[in-house]
């Protein structure tokens, strides 16, 4: 997560082509499409658009930051243990 779209653009593009297990990005609908457009447009794999968690976290009704926090946890701990795709 950082302080602006241009910037998770760039963090997403930088780890682009990298093998990783877990990239994940707090953002809404509207956020997401406009970075994913961007970065098609810029050449970035769809196949590595499609592979990161966004929202972060697991669907778990979370509103605080703790809760938020608990929710990307057990997100690393499902794929970790494979009851998740990473």
């Amino acid at each position: 997560m950082t302080p602006e779209h241009g910037f998770d653009e760039e963090v997403l593009e930088s780890l682009s082509g990298m093998q990783l297990r877990y990239v994940g990005m707090m953002a809404g609908e509207s956020k997401k499409r406009t970075i994913f457009t961007n970065l098609e447009k810029r050449g970035v794999d769809r196949e590595f658009l499609n592979s990161i968690h966004c929202p972060i976290g697991l669907s778990i009704g979370s509103r605080t930051p703790f809760e938020i926090a608990v929710s990307i946890a057990a997100q690393l701990i499902a794929i970790r243990r494979g009851k998740l795709e990473g």
